[in-house]
């Protein structure tokens, strides 16, 4: 569910359990049922005339030519071969199996069924017998010494010279079919395109005893894929017939434009009432079949929509690519047809092209009257004549010409750009012996002299479509080229985007179970579909499933002084402090909104962010009055330009320095206090950061300190302050403030006085030195003390006591940054900038125009993530600490399981992949440094595009995270627990072999000396993989919310999971040691589906948590907490899941996804957005030397700039509040994950 405008409406009472609707159809298999697997090939082919050895034609008995089938090969003697993994042959291959089915129900009779989508595997309902005469297959092992298939073929005993018939018949079958290559039979214009003939060699693989693997209890995985794989190929069978796919497995499927207004309603009727427009959405479903818990067999559906190009207008008119009415050629706006495109639209042009599927259509002049004499007496009518002048190349796309390796060019009467020669026939009464000259002709001149055309627009570009009839490269002028339906490249403009999910709007919850209803029984589709699957002995229903859902009980969230009502996964801020809240020592500002320059409107917003900073309890720079805020906002603030925005984020850090750190302005001398920050010092042989005050270099007496120098003064909270000459010596003394308190002299320290922004407080503290009061004193002058407490009055020189350069100072809080619009380019050189630059978290704000009447909300949920931004391990901020009340841990903090007192490591990893044609993968990943899990350090990486992080980067980056979680804690872990996401079912074995082991190995070598001196055993591992790309709904039978979503909380542990979660159970291969075991756990999986979210708009979407290894059920944890942790069941492992959905510090929510994975996937990202930031920028070269040979396989940029370290190095910084290496508090130069 997605956020909107309502709220979720008054709370309703959270039950236990719910009846609950899922997508999922139940298929009932019929007993004793066996399906048939085959291979299929299929070549090139061509029908000839048979001929002797002498060349001579050979004839049947009656006279008549006899005709033989030959396979196409290349000029090295392969065979053309369709091969089913390449995308633009599915159709094609789904087409010529098609033809195929409907040979073999005439051989083996109706009720025969064959299953296909397009790829290589075919599937019968019996078997398949094969017509292949025992005298074609003893002549061709006489001829060439293996059977009639090939070499593979042994002809003997198993192969095609068997002397048992039917097992001849079963191996292997040879058939051709002829089809239109380019359409469909019931195309317009299928009469148009001629047949092309097909060799289909069907190979017997084996039988599928589907009903023995369901039932027997001994079946293993293998098995199980061999059924379901059948399944999906068998269903989809009639979708492919009867409605539109694309590619190759196709799992989405499109009714036809007819049916498409009734499907959509109102939601996109704009698109169906006779507007011209070139595209539209088409209402569709995804379906695929699975194996459930008990071998139940269904299938999952769900409705999908897709914008697609149409080919005709509403008037039924073909749409041109090149528009004269609107000046278009393929949607690019062009000036004057009359002239060539201009050079700076030719690359657009070209690009909107080569995404087109195209038609090319023209009509030739009428024939002669003796050409149309000689065709009627061949018996065609005249509508069939005429059909003869019309051209056509169906569903053709942009190819690249052979010699000139270019795909389109831009005149077509320019013979410099392209010409070709021409041999013209002889005339009659021309000497027939002698050849005439040959003619070059350009393409407009071509069409003119030989078809009388005349171009309209001979100046357009013209369009290679590839290889025609004849076998060579063809070029169109762009004026005969028409779009074809087909997919929609780019359909996700913003309006696109809206209008899809305003249909979700409408058909949410229930709704939209009862719409996948609809689809899945509309009368184009089952009827068809279950006589088809009737013949393979399924019965579908076309009801969705009801289940039992679990509502698992939310958390209690704590702020300061008080708990908020959670309704239903939202909470809010009003009236709040934050539990831990964080120190803004000091910020900048860079404003983009003025594009004309100058302060823009979102200087004067910031005052209500820092506002609401104030109201939860965070600590600001300075105290001011609110009718002087803006002034001061307005000297931090610099004017950037968006065009700059590296140089105005520099600028943004510069003049915030200038203002907090070295007073140019004055605003801290005037106020007669000093700016409070941190700084680096130095001793023993450690670095810790502590509080000081800066002494700004231009109200010194004398220098040092220069600002030239970058160079400032500190005052320590204990100890010397300056250094003095006084009588003749340099002594030390402490600044001290002279101060009138209800008319007494008292002395104040300066880290006790603060300004109001009217008049100056003076803190009072107890004796741990925590503040109690302020009382209001009024400033008298400074005075300068000695260690034992003497004033020192007369002196001839006074310099700081410590002086330090800007390195050593904490730098500048955050930068907030005001956006003019959401651009993601902005956004991601903003982040790239404050990573990777400068170090400073960032803020950026985009849409307070929208809150500037009543910005109390939107603020807060901005000084939530700022809170989250500036939180470190020396002030450990947190908006809120969660508790729980569940049976026998009432008011225990933390997340339950989490906060025993086994140090327990949770672990997010993430990878984001490079699009298209890319080659890098990012990869982050994300520690929890609480058992609250509200503070997280991070670590990067990056590798060459691979689904499975390699192990080396695996072991780095987890040594990092422990690293990170050892030094915040002060522990050893002793079990962990991981989330692991974008794993596909497929890669489940290599992620537990190769991402598993790398994780143990570190492990293993971090043990405490405790533990490596008893055993040799490692903490116990947990491996989660989160499948959150799915189509699985989870709906309320009965909608009980106003949004007609399930409660947040809403687990499904049963019934509808992949039976592999019983077959692979999590705890099967963990040694059962007695004396570090728990009791023997119950073995029936761990897998759940979790709805951890609230909805609003649309439906929630849950995520499926795939447990590949539970080790913490079986396994106590290691070393000294030996007793004190608890098994991790099924029952904690989901409430622990659910619980940590609450923890993500930016937002007042229960997010879909683990907090551990959504802030590595955030994260990973971004750093994509860096890199694609840095190429444009020319800061890095991608080029092919993209793999370093010292690193393997490991991805790599090339710097621009000279003895510059690889990119990797120079951006992925571990990003974290804290330095694990010298255990010391980092900078925020190595900012809070959310930065």
């Amino acid at each position: 569910g997605r956020g909107g405008r309502g709220g979720r409406g008054p709370r309703v009472p959270r039950p236990r359990e719910m009846d609950v609707l899922a997508n999922y159809f139940k298929c009932k298999l019929r007993d004793d049922l066996s399906w048939y697997m085959y291979e299929a090939e299929i070549n090139d082919a061509y029908r000839k005339r048979k001929v002797d050895k002498d060349g001579n034609e050979v004839k049947d008995e009656n006279g008549r030519k006899i005709l033989v089938y030959e396979v196409s090969r290349s000029k090295d003697g392969k065979k053309c071969r369709l091969d089913e993994e390449k995308e633009g042959l599915q159709t094609l291959r789904r087409r010529i199996l098609g033809k195929l089915t409907e040979q073999l129900q005439k051989n083996i009779g109706g009720d025969a069924a064959v299953g296909y989508d397009g790829g290589a595997n075919v599937y019968g309902s019996q078997q398949l017998v094969f017509d292949t005469s025992e005298d074609e297959v003893m002549a061709q092992i006489a001829e060439q010494g293996h059977g009639i298939y090939g070499p593979s073929d042994p002809g003997g005993e198993n192969g095609s010279a068997s002397k048992n018939p039917v097992r001849k018949k079963i191996i292997y079958g040879k058939f051709y079919v002829a089809v239109k290559p380019s359409c469909d039979d019931g195309d317009e214009d299928s009469d148009r395109v001629k047949n092309k003939w097909y060799e289909i060699l069907l190979k017997y693989i084996k039988v599928i005893p589907v009903s023995k693997i369901l039932s027997d209890p001994n079946s293993n995985s293998a098995d199980f894929d061999s059924v379901q794989k059948a399944l999906n190929v068998i269903n989809k069978t009639t979708l492919t017939k009867t409605l539109t796919c694309f590619g190759k497995n196709p799992r989405h499927f499109y009714f036809p434009e007819k049916d498409q207004p009734s499907l959509c309603g109102d939601s996109f009727s704009r698109y169906w009432r006779g507007n011209n427009i070139d595209h539209a959405p088409f209402v569709g479903y995804t379906e695929n079949t699975i194996i459930c818990s008990g071998s139940q067999v269904y299938t999952k559906s769900d409705v999908r929509i897709k914008f697609l190009l149409k080919d005709k207008y509403p008037n039924n008119m073909p749409i041109p690519v090149l528009d004269p009415n609107r000046g278009t050629i393929a949607g690019v706006s062009i000036g004057d047809f009359n002239s060539p495109v201009p050079h700076h639209d030719r690359e657009k042009v070209e690009l909107a092209i080569r995404r087109l599927t195209m038609k090319v259509e023209y009509i030739k002049p009428p024939f002669s009257a003796e050409k149309f004499k000689e065709m009627k007496e061949k018996g065609l009518s005249n509508q069939k004549i005429e059909s003869f002048r019309k051209i056509v190349r169906k569903n053709v796309t942009m190819k690249k010409d052979k010699d000139t390796q270019v795909g389109i060019k831009w005149a077509a009467d320019d013979p410099s750009i392209h010409s070709f020669p021409t041999q013209p026939k002889k005339r009659h009464g021309e000497n027939q012996e002698i050849d005439p000259p040959p003619i070059t002709h350009t393409v407009a001149s071509y069409f003119l002299e030989t078809y009388g055309i005349r171009l309209k627009y001979p100046k357009m570009p013209m369009v290679c479509t590839g290889k025609g009839p004849r076998s060579v490269y063809e070029w169109f002028p762009i004026e005969f080229i028409f779009q074809s339906f087909g997919k929609m490249k780019n359909s996700n403009s913003p309006n696109q985007v809206q209008e899809v999910l305003h249909f979700f709007d409408k058909n949410n919850g229930s709704s939209l179970v009862r719409k996948v209803e609809e689809l899945t029984n509309h009368q184009r589709v089952s009827e068809n579909q279950r006589t088809f699957q009737n013949h393979f002995g399924i019965v579908k229903s076309f009801e969705a499933i009801s289940l039992k859902a679990k509502v698992l009980e939310e958390p209690i969230l704590k702020f300061k002084d008080t708990s908020v009502e959670i309704n239903d996964g939202s909470w809010n801020l009003r009236n709040v402090k934050f539990d831990s809240p964080a120190t803004m020592a000091s910020f900048g500002v860079v404003d983009f909104t003025n594009r004309g320059g100058g302060l823009g409107r979102g200087t004067k917003f910031l005052s209500n962010i820092l506002k609401s900073c104030r109201k939860h309890g965070m600590d600001l720079p300075f105290d001011v009055n609110p009718r002087d805020e803006v002034s001061v906002v307005e000297k931090i603030a610099f004017a950037g330009n968006i065009c700059h925005i590296k140089e105005s984020f520099s600028n943004a850090v510069e003049k915030a320095k200038d203002f907090f750190w070295y007073d140019d302005f004055g605003f801290f001398s005037k106020q007669k206090i000093w700016h409070k920050t941190r700084a680096l010092k130095f001793g023993d042989g450690k670095s810790t950061w502590e509080d000081v005050l800066l002494i700004p270099p231009d109200v010194l007496l004398i220098s040092p300190p220069h600002k030239s120098m970058k160079q400032v003064g500190v005052i320590p909270r204990i100890g010397p302050s300056h250094t003095v000459q006084h009588n003749g010596t340099t002594t030390e003394v402490r600044l001290m403030v002279g101060a009138m308190i209800n008319n007494k002299k008292e002395l104040v320290d300066p880290f006790d006085l603060v300004y109001d922004g009217n008049n100056h407080l003076s803190i009072v503290r107890d004796k741990k030195g925590k503040e109690i009061s302020r009382k209001l004193i009024t400033y008298v002058k400074d005075i300068y003390q000695l260690r034992d407490g003497t004033r020192v009055d007369d002196f001839e020189d006074l310099r700081p006591y410590n002086i330090v350069t800007e390195d050593l100072l904490q730098p500048i809080s955050i930068i907030f940054a005001f956006l003019p619009d959401d651009s993601k380019r902005n956004y991601d050189e903003i982040k790239y900038m404050s990573h990777s630059k400068f170090g400073i978290p960032s803020q950026c704000i985009v849409k307070y125009q929208k809150f500037e009447s009543r910005p109390e909300q939107y603020c807060s949920n901005i000084a939530l993530k700022i809170n989250s931004k500036l939180s470190n391990s020396s002030n450990n901020a947190r908006a809120w600490k969660t508790t729980y009340n569940i049976q026998g841990s009432e008011g225990d903090v933390g997340i339950t399981w989490l906060n025993e007192k086994a140090p327990t490591l949770v672990l997010g990893f993430s990878i984001s992949h490079e699009l298209g044609e890319g080659t890098k993968s990012i990869i982050v990943g994300t520690v929890a440094l609480d058992p609250g899990c509200m503070q997280f350090a991070q670590a990067t990486s990056i590798q060459t595009k691979s689904n499975i992080i390699r192990n080396e980067i695996m072991e780095e980056l987890t040594q990092t995270l422990v690293d990170h979680f050892t030094v915040h804690t002060g522990f050893s872990i002793s079990r962990v627990l991981v989330y692991r996401d974008g794993v596909s079912e497929g890669d489940f074995d290599c992620v537990l072999k190769n991402e598993c082991k790398a994780i143990r190995n570190v492990c293993y070598k971090n043990r405490p000396s405790a533990i490596h001196e008893a055993c040799e055993d490692c903490p116990p591992i947990t491996f989660i993989v989160c499948q959150a790309q799915h189509n699985i709904r989870i709906v309320p039978k009965r909608a009980e919310l106003r949004h007609g979503n399930v409660f947040s909380g809403t687990c499904v542990d049963s019934k509808i999971l992949d039976v592999k979660d019983s077959l692979l159970t999590a705890t099967k291969d963990v040694p059962r040691e007695p004396s570090r075991c728990f009791e023997d756990p119950r073995d029936d999986g761990y897998d759940f589906l979790l709805t951890s979210q609230g909805g609003l708009k649309g439906t929630s979407k849950p995520v499926m948590y795939r447990v590949l290894l539970n080790e913490n059920v079986v396994w106590r944890p290691q070393g000294e907490f030996s007793s004190k942790g608890s098994p991790l069941t099924k029952e904690k492992l989901q409430l622990c899941t659910f619980h940590m959905a609450f923890q993500y510090g930016t937002a007042t929510k229960a997010v879909r996804d683990v907090p551990v994975v959504k802030y590595s996937k955030r994260l990973a990202g971004q750093m994509m957005g860096y890199c694609s930031f840095m190429e444009r920028s020319g800061e890095v070269q991608r080029n092919e030397q993209v793999l370093d040979k010292i690193e393997g396989d490991r991805n790599r940029f090339v710097s621009t700039e000279p003895n510059k370290a690889n990119h990797p190095n120079n951006i992925l910084h571990r990003l974290s509040p804290y330095d694990y290496k010298s255990g010391v508090i980092r900078s925020p130069a190595f900012p809070h994950n959310s930065a």
